[in-house]
């Protein structure tokens, strides 16, 4: 059999998935140095056969072979087992992100939109740890917080801040409310996961950790990349599928996007503008735009200080951006 395995990977025209009745990892990368595109064993969650699934055809249709490795995986597919993990946030594709990075292992996944939400879920049910965007409707993060510290069985309740905005003073806030540590967004899944196994685990790993995702927020933008698509297939867990799909449709409502803020620059209307410019912030952070996303930071700044000659100048400096990611992106195809 094995020979007859090792035949059909090294000469088969099209890619091959084996599924393994083992999870010897030696036998796994055996299999995959012969040239298997993919290597899993059994057993198998749906999820995840799907999702190596697209993302052979993908590389398969990109580059014209199918022999790739599969990443290997930081943790064993039942690291969460059995875990509840809370994720408080008002942007479905940051929700669909982590149901899918968490499933991975076999994580359960409680999603609210809102703060008031997720004050709910913790009192209707166990959580083992919660991750709550500071940045919601209804309630905010912050006072979520504080409404959930009330609750007796969360007093020591891991409670874990998301937040896209790396500026001091919303660094302060968090870190005099009742959260134990933060995450800047974009969340790459490594970090996601050492602080997850510091407050269940006790493994070594925590705030210390997660400063470089905050320092890329202060370079200069010429000093960054218009995209980052190791950074994005980071972001979606290993898939490069999903990481081209938001791509795309970031790029697609971009303009769109812009030309609203635009219009509330020229009415100075600071609420809805900030609003505006922290929802499509977080949009292009999780897809890795990294100059567009510094562009917008620094925008978000200027109007939440109300200064309407920096913010008409960071508007213009935002539209460049824009530009360059639109030209970038019509250069791929």
């Amino acid at each position: 059999m094995a020979q007859e395995l090792e035949d059909i990977i090294q000469y088969a025209s099209i890619p091959v998935l084996v599924l393994l009745g083992s999870s010897d990892q030696d036998v796994m990368n055996h299999i995959t140095d012969l040239g298997a595109a993919r290597c899993l064993s059994k057993p198998i969650r749906p999820g995840i056969l799907a999702q190596a699934i697209n993302d052979i055809l993908l590389s398969d249709s990109e580059t014209g072979t199918g022999k790739y490795a599969e990443p290997a995986p930081s943790h064993p597919a039942d690291w969460l087992s059995g875990t509840r993990i809370l994720v408080a946030d008002d942007n479905d594709i940051n929700r669909k992100l982590m149901r899918n990075v968490l499933g991975n292992y076999a994580a359960t996944v409680i999603c609210t939109e809102d703060g008031a939400q997720a004050v709910e879920a913790v009192r209707d049910m166990p959580i083992d740890i919660a991750l709550i965007d500071i940045h919601m409707p209804n309630l905010n993060g912050l006072e979520a917080v504080a409404q959930i510290r009330q609750i007796p069985e969360a007093k020591t309740l891991p409670l874990i801040a998301m937040t896209a905005d790396a500026m001091g003073r919303n660094r302060a806030e968090i870190e005099n409310s009742g959260f134990d540590t933060f995450l800047i967004k974009p969340i790459e899944e490594e970090d996601l996961l050492s602080v997850i196994a510091k407050f269940l685990f006790k493994e070594d790993g925590g705030p210390e950790g997660f400063k470089s995702s905050a320092q890329k927020a202060f370079l200069s933008r010429r000093q960054l990349p218009v995209y980052d698509r190791p950074q994005a297939i980071r972001i979606t867990g290993n898939s490069p599928r999903i990481a081209t799909t938001m791509l795309n449709q970031l790029v697609e409502s971009l303009e769109d996007s812009m030309e609203e803020i635009a219009r509330l620059v020229e009415e100075k209307d600071w609420k809805a503008l900030w609003q505006n410019i922290h929802k499509l912030q977080g949009a292009a952070a999780i897809c890795a735009v990294p100059a567009l996303s510094a562009s917008l930071n620094r925008l978000q700044v200027a109007v939440q200080n109300k200064n309407a000659e920096i913010t008409a100048q960071e508007l213009k400096e935002t539209n460049s951006e824009m530009q360059r990611l639109i030209q970038y992106h019509a250069e791929l195809d």
